[in-house]
Order: C-alpha cells, then structure tokens, then sequence
C-alpha cells in the first residue's frame, strides 16, 4: 500500500509540474529509467535526501512524500502499526470534521459577522475568512444531521491546522452569539403558549413558558421538554427547551427524545432489524438501546433563546 502511495504521488506531482520523467531525473541525478521504476512501484522509494530533492524538483511540501517513503522503508510489522494510526488519525479527523461543522450550522443559524468573531480571539485573518465562508456554506443546508453529510464540500479549501484553529475558537463565538440572542429575546413579541414539562411522562410542572417565535405545524398534543443533558451538543445542551410531537412516527436519523435511567436524553434515532439503536451525536457518548414498549418522542424544534 505504501509503495502505491509514493509512486502515485510521485506521479502526480512530477504532471503537475509538466516534467518528463528524464527532465525530472535530470534535476535530481537520476536516469529516466529510474523514475519511471520508482513511479510503477518496482523500487523501494530513496533516502530521505533523495525525496528531498524530488519534493523540491516538483515544487511539493516533502513531508507527504517523506512520510509514505519512510513507511515502506519500514518492516512489514512496523508498517502495519504505522498504517494502523493512520487509520486511526483518519477517524479523528472525520469526528472532528463532523463536530465542526455541527457548530458552524448553528453559528450560521445565530447570523454569524464579522464582529461576532473577536470573541474568538487572535485568530488569523485567513482562519476568520474560511470560518465565514464554511458557516455561510453551512446556512443554507435543512439543519446539523445534512451539513454533517456535506462536511467535505462545506470545508474545502481548509487545512487540518485551520480547522484545528475554527473548532478551538467556536465555542467562545456560539456563547456570544446565544448571550446576544438572549439579550434580545428580552423584548420579543408575545408568541404561543405550550406546557414545558421535566419528564416525558409529566403532567403537571411550568407552565405558560412563552417562546420568542410562533411554532410553526405544532399539533395539538405538542409540548416542550428541558433536555438533561449534553449528549446531543451542539446541537442540544442541557436546559434547552425541546419541542416534541407524539403525533410523529420517527424515521431512521431524527433526533428523539426519551426518558433514560430518570433522565430527559435526546438521541438519533437508527432502527437496525427488529431493534434500535440510539445514537449521542457526541463521539465519546455510548450509544442507547431502549427497552421494548419505551417511550420515543420526535423531536420538532430545539429553543435555546430562553435560560
């Protein structure tokens, strides 16, 4: 696998930089022939020196190219270790690719600016703008589940070091977002008014809690619930007010809510045969199979303006 690695990238950047194989040979020493044997995999990949030098006849970053040559140099028990964190690393990159743009949806949703993003602190001008632009990507998808989906498109053009820089700087941003909305919640226009209950089989508790928008398609049976916990961040946090309709059957991948271990826990909902698997949007977060006859809720709209 290693060796495929090398020779494809070897390839791809020797065309990208419009060189013959004996042009590239000529700036590093070599004989065309011996290019062409490191391209199809037939040779083991040179020292560190020579990949150096073919990394700068190219015009690439050698680390890439280092990396893979070092690791078919390696033993084959080595290897596999290597490509086992490699494997490994991927995974974490996916979680937090997923989990970042979770929160730009949600910064998108608050009507993220340019002025919003001192909270961030020092961050640099190029992460601000690729910030901006993701959560901007970010704004026009139905909600967190589909920007997950589209997570590459909504992140192109950004390194692994910037999206590092956006994930750190985030939840300071989303705090002052939510402090701006509930300042301005304050004043709101009067809207409807619908139970808010601590437990799904409540049925007394606050009453009257008033929202800062109309609910839109709320049945008559609908009500609010306070979520728990965090399971569910960003797109739920504890103390948020969950709007759930028993009159929904759920589909595979809504979020729903039901009463776990006394707790009021919001989950994805992922059918698998005859059973059914729970799912906590946060990666570190156990998955929950409920018990035949549980009480699954669906969730319709998630209110954080009010605390």
């Amino acid at each position: 696998m290693a060796r495929k690695i090398f020779a494809k990238a070897l390839r791809q950047a020797r065309l990208k930089a419009g060189l013959s194989q004996s042009e590239l040979a000529a700036k590093v020493g070599l004989t065309g022939s011996y290019i062409s044997q490191l391209e199809s995999g037939q040779r083991r990949p040179l020292i560190p020196r020579r990949v150096e030098a073919l990394c700068k006849a190219v015009g690439i970053p050698s680390g890439p190219l280092q990396e893979a040559a070092a690791m078919e140099r390696s033993s084959p028990t080595i290897r596999k270790k290597l490509e086992g964190l490699d494997r490994e690393r991927a995974k974490v990159r996916r979680v937090r690719d997923r989990l970042l743009v979770s929160s730009l949806h949600e910064a998108a949703l608050h009507g993220i600016g340019h002025d919003d993003l001192e909270a961030a602190g020092d961050l640099e001008p190029e992460v601000r703008r690729h910030l901006l632009v993701a959560a901007h990507r970010a704004k026009g998808l139905g909600d967190a589940r589909r920007a997950e989906e589209e997570a590459p498109r909504i992140l192109e053009g950004t390194t692994g070091k910037q999206r590092d820089a956006m994930l750190r700087a985030l939840p300071r941003v989303l705090e002052t977002l939510r402090a701006r909305r509930r300042v301005g919640s304050a004043d709101a226009a009067p809207g409807p008014y619908l139970p808010v209950r601590r437990g799904l089989d409540a049925r007394s508790g606050e009453m009257g809690r008033r929202l800062v928008d109309p609910v839109d398609g709320a049945g008559p049976d609908a009500w609010f619930v306070v979520a728990d916990d965090d399971d569910a961040h960003p797109r739920v946090e504890a103390g948020d007010l969950v709007l759930v309709d028993p009159a929904l059957e759920p589909e595979t991948g809504d979020l729903v809510v039901l009463l776990h271990e006394g707790r009021v826990r919001v989950r994805r909902y992922m059918p698998q045969g005859s059973t059914v698997r729970l799912e906590a949007l946060r990666p570190d977060v156990p998955p929950i199979r409920p018990a035949t006859g549980a009480t699954l809720v669906v969730v319709r709209r998630i209110e954080r303006a009010l605390r």
